[in-house]
């Protein structure tokens, strides 16, 4: 699966059929509902941001919720959760969470948000939390994902690309150096996604065409979704930043974040390309 991430925008959420797509990630569900049932209390009430069809706002419920808030910026995905979600004890919030006022909802004891997106943080979901965590989230409250981890690691590919960034399947063999942690975001303490780092690769086999990148997400304290090019393929895949064919030993970059449409995206450009 090749997916150029060029000219992507939050928009293409209103797709029923993406969001169904995703739901047919049996790593993606069973993560999330292991880590609900984990930290999810009874009579807890639940804000589920970013709710899509409401699957994690139903396992929330499971695990023993009293009440979950979804909030949806999109009417026509809110309209089909309505039909599909007929519990009462869910309440449907449509907008953006940012432009929600402190009393639209009672404080909440747990955050959930799948706003996950390319490389763990696409989607904003660092903002939207810290949001949502300032407004709503009781004193000692818990947050589904708690911590997002992003790597890199250099790649030689058989098939690359001419876009800038692409979502893609990277397979083990592809890397050509040692993988390392770019980034870390802990979704108690931080606001949002500022990355600006050097990283140095050592190569293996001299030869590069690009960067891959992925994440792990640690949803509670014994559930952890990891999609590296070493554990099973997700809904997410890995990211792949093309930058044509070189023969280096070792190969120095800077990775820098910005926002375009709503996401936050990485501009991956090694020093020989400056």
């Amino acid at each position: 699966m090749w997916k150029q991430i060029d000219g992507y925008s939050l928009e293409k959420w209103k797709d029923i059929k993406l969001h169904e797509w995703i739901l047919q990630d049996q790593i993606r569900n069973t993560a999330f509902k292991a880590a609900l049932e984990e930290v999810v209390q009874n009579s807890d009430v639940v804000l589920d941001l970013g709710f899509g069809l409401g699957y994690l706002s139903s396992l929330a419920l499971e695990s023993g919720a009293s009440r979950v808030y979804g909030i949806e910026y999109h009417q026509n995905i809110i309209e089909e959760a309505k039909r599909r979600v007929t519990n009462a004890k869910v309440r449907f919030l449509l907008g953006k969470s940012t432009e929600l006022s402190t009393n639209s909802l009672e404080p909440v004891d747990v955050i959930v948000s799948e706003t996950l997106g390319f490389m763990g943080v696409g989607e904003n979901i660092v903002k939207y939390v810290a949001d949502a965590r300032k407004k709503w989230l009781k004193d000692y409250g818990k947050i589904i994902p708690a911590e997002i981890e992003l790597y890199l690691s250099p790649v030689f590919v058989p098939k690359s690309s001419s876009a800038s960034q692409v979502m893609c399947e990277i397979k083990p063999e592809y890397l050509v150096g040692e993988p390392q942690m770019l980034a870390k975001f802990d979704l108690y303490s931080d606001d949002e996604v500022l990355i600006d780092k050097d990283l140095t690769f050592r190569l293996r086999g001299a030869k590069i065409n690009g960067f891959a990148g992925w994440f792990k997400a640690k949803l509670s304290e014994n559930v952890t979704l990891d999609t590296s090019p070493f554990k099973p393929q997700t809904c997410w895949h890995q990211m792949l930043y093309p930058i044509g064919n070189m023969q280096e030993e070792s190969v120095k970059t800077n990775v820098a974040s910005y926002e375009k449409n709503g996401l936050i995206l990485l501009r991956v450009t090694p020093d020989s390309l400056k």
